[in-house]
């Protein structure tokens, strides 16, 4: 007999023959036709080489070697139906899993204290490990399992990769409330006069968002004047709290350490596209359930934030006054 040519239903036939010891009756419960379970009784008795069923006085009766094989054979069916019925699911309260994501400093700060609050409301169980970016190897690295989910803004994002966008942020301008020199409204003079602090990781590299500052300006015929490189976008706040440097940083960053540092917040004398961050995966691990799981977590809680919250209804009802 040669086994890569018996599938699994033939075998379920086998059963359903064996204990109707009934073609007919055999038909009615795998749902076919008399004949196409007599000729599937047929195929059987040559791949097993045994009549399987043969008649008697009392009617057709299993052979012994059809019981034989059936007692093994259910059992195997069994285990299959099992795995076919069974819906694999990520049990956040019993399962413990550590997750993988990559995210730079600045996303990281807009976004983790988000999917950290909401994730120690689902589980305990759960460890999150987030990563610096190689955008050189993001994609990659989502293939091989090495990170789960990557989360940034990304100029030119890898191809083949799904994604859905998080959130959307302004560019904004930081710059030490004791400098003589930067006021509200800011103005292009008082930005390219000024000396600025910007991020890169490395000596000779930049950032997408650097990038992004420096192609507007380019785009007015403007070029900024560096006077600090760093290798972290959190370092800028207090450097330029504490020097006459500006930085160009998101709303995030911004925001949280104007509260802490004498810092103003200024808007850009100039048009700059925000940052889009997006959340991107790998569609190895697009129906992996602990990866589904935390991926539908991470969506829903942005969309919350992003959802306006819900007009009052004016007393006695109606329209809405026009404003």
């Amino acid at each position: 007999m040669d086994l890569r040519h018996l599938d699994i239903f033939p075998l379920r036939c086998l059963c359903a023959l064996v204990n109707q010891q009934h073609v007919t009756r055999a038909a009615d419960l795998m749902g076919i036709s008399q004949p196409r379970m007599s000729a599937t009784l047929k195929r059987l008795r040559e791949q097993f080489m045994d009549p399987i069923l043969v008649r008697t006085e009392k009617g057709m009766v299993a052979t012994p070697r059809a019981r034989e094989i059936v007692a093994s054979v259910e059992d195997a069916i069994d285990s299959i139906d099992r795995v076919l019925r069974a819906r694999v699911q990520f049990d956040p309260f019993s399962d413990p899993y550590t997750f993988h994501i990559s995210a730079s400093e600045s996303v990281a700060l807009a976004i983790m204290p988000e999917i950290s609050s909401v994730l120690r409301r689902e589980s305990s169980r759960v460890v999150l490990r987030v990563h610096t970016p190689n955008l050189s190897t993001v994609r990659q690295d989502l293939e091989d399992g090495r990170i789960d989910l990557a989360i940034g803004h990304f100029r030119n994002p890898p191809e083949g990769l799904r994604h859905i966008p998080l959130i959307k942020q302004r560019l904004l301008v930081i710059a030490s409330k004791n400098n003589p020199d930067i006021g509200s409204p800011l103005t292009l003079d008082q930005y390219l006069g000024a000396s600025h602090a910007r991020y890169a990781l490395t000596p000779s590299g930049t950032s997408v968002i650097e990038d992004d500052i420096d192609e507007a300006l380019l785009g007015i015929g403007a070029v900024r004047s560096i006077g600090m490189q760093l290798p972290s976008a959190v370092a800028l706040p207090p450097v330029v709290a504490a020097t006459d440097l500006i930085a160009t940083v998101p709303e995030s960053v911004a925001v949280l350490y104007s509260r802490a540092l004498d810092l103003q917040v200024l808007e850009p004398p100039f048009d700059v596209s925000d940052i889009s961050i997006k959340m991107y995966w790998h569609e190895r691990t697009h129906r992996q359930p602990a990866v589904q799981w935390l991926r539908s977590l991470i969506s829903q809680s942005f969309m919350e934030r992003k959802r306006p919250p819900a007009r009052s209804k004016r007393a006695g009802g109606g329209r809405p006054k026009a404003i």
